[in-house]
C-alpha cells in the first residue's frame, strides 16, 4: 500500500507539536508494514524551513536542524518529481479550494495522481478538501 504525506508530519515525528504522537504512532505503523510513502520534492524544502522556524523560536540549535533535515531526507520517501500535469493539477486544486499560493494543492496533485490517501498536519488544507468531498485527504489526528 502507498500513503502520500506532508512536511508537517514529517516534521511532526521531531518537534514536540500536538499532534506528534498521532504522527510518530501512523509513520511506525507504515514502517512496519513497509507502505511506501509519497511525497513532492517541495517537501524537502517546506521540512527545512519548517525546522528554521524552530531554530528562530529556540525550540533546536541549527545543527539539530541540520540533523533532523538529514535524517528525514534520508527517510524511505519516494519523491515526486513536478510534472506539467502534476502542476497544472495543483493550479487546479489550488483554485477549488479558494488557496492564493498552490504548494498546497502540490500534496493534493500528487496523492491523486498515486490513486492514495494524503495525511497531512494541515487543518485548514484537511477542511478545505473535506468540503470538496475528498474522503481521501486525512488529517493525522484522525
Amino acid at each position: 500500500m502507498t500513503v502520500a504525506i506532508d512536511a508537517g508530519l514529517l516534521a511532526a515525528v521531531v518537534l514536540p507539536l500536538p499532534y506528534s504522537e498521532s504522527a510518530l504512532a501512523r509513520m511506525s505503523s507504515w514502517i512496519a508494514r513497509d507502505e511506501l510513502l509519497v511525497a513532492p520534492t517541495l517537501l524537502s524544502y517546506e521540512v527545512t524551513s519548517i525546522f528554521r522556524k524552530a531554530v528562530a523560536r529556540g525550540l533546536m540549535t541549527t545543527d539539530e536542524a541540520a540533523d533532523a533535515v538529514e535524517k528525514l531526507l534520508a527517510a524511505d520517501v519516494h519523491w515526486v518529481a513536478p510534472s506539467t500535469a502534476l502542476n497544472r493539477r495543483a493550479l487546479e486544486w489550488a483554485e477549488r479550494l479558494g488557496q492564493w499560493v498552490a504548494h498546497d494543492a502540490a500534496y493534493l496533485a500528487v496523492a491523486e495522481s498515486a490513486g492514495v490517501d494524503l495525511w497531512t498536519t494541515d487543518g485548514r488544507l484537511a477542511n478545505g478538501a473535506r468540503q470538496l468531498g475528498l474522503e481521501w485527504v486525512r488529517p493525522i489526528w484522525e
